[in-house]
């Protein structure tokens, strides 16, 4: 009996150490936002034309989440993230870390070079409501959806403008985009090696300014201070990702 007893615990024993020497892989996805190159704070003033600005929301939807390889394999991370930076960049030691994510996958194939994702919710998801999701999922919540559009709002970015340079902000902006239209996709190259490590970091930056630059200058908030529909201004916002997204 005594004999059964020490087997027992042996193979009990041998089995814990071979779960803690397998090794746990994990994606770490960090996602900053920029103005013109430097951490955005909420409620900070920024140049912008030849007066200031300053921002007081900026929340963005990004979805279907992968690493991809050279040879087409995939590895998903996530569905769908909301990005709080209305929260998350109230004060600079945050904006300046960043929003992040932390994936725990199982064992990856070797090499990813690229990272893909859509900005905004995918045309799936986008055909639902709030309520069909669990209160877990941040499509589940209802300030998130327009429901005159039948579409979540993908980005929100809203602050104040000093229109005459007088130190007043007094006119207020607002821009939200969102319907399938203006959903764009992005493929970033990433060097992501699992065959030499088991953990990677990926940074991406997202710079608001660039968002807003056209035909060589800056849009004019005066002329268009709002614009809540999927209109020129949502499109050429959604088209600008292609320059402000970036990985560090």
């Amino acid at each position: 009996m005594k004999n059964f007893l020490f087997c027992l615990v042996a193979v009990i024993l041998l089995m814990s150490s071979c779960d803690d020497d397998k090794q746990q892989f994990k994606v770490e996805l960090i996602v900053k936002a920029l103005y013109d190159g430097n951490p955005l704070v909420m409620f900070d003033e920024y140049d912008y034309a030849n007066s200031e600005l300053f921002f007081s929301t900026l929340d963005v939807f990004i979805n279907t989440i992968e690493l991809r390889g050279n040879n087409g394999e995939t590895l998903s991370l996530s569905d769908i993230e909301l990005l709080d930076f209305t929260e998350e960049n109230k004060k600079l030691s945050t904006a300046t870390e960043g929003i992040k994510f932390s994936y725990d996958i199982g064992e990856p194939m070797g090499e990813y070079s690229s990272i893909s994702f859509g900005v905004g919710v995918d045309p799936i998801s986008n055909a639902s409501e709030p309520k069909d999701f669990s209160s877990d999922n941040p499509l589940s919540e209802s300030g998130k959806y327009w429901i005159a559009w039948d579409s979540y709002i993908f980005m929100k970015i809203q602050g104040q403008y000093d229109e005459i340079g007088n130190g007043d902000f007094a006119l207020p902006f607002l821009y939200h985009t969102g319907t399938d239209e203006i959903h764009r996709t992005f493929n970033l190259a990433v060097s992501v090696n699992f065959d030499t490590e088991n953990k990677a970091s990926i940074e991406v930056e997202l710079d608001v300014k660039k968002l807003f630059e056209t035909n060589g200058g800056y849009f004019n908030i005066v002329e268009s201070p709002v614009s809540h529909e999927p209109n020129v201004i949502a499109h050429m916002v959604a088209d600008n990702l292609t320059n402000a997204l970036k990985i560090k």
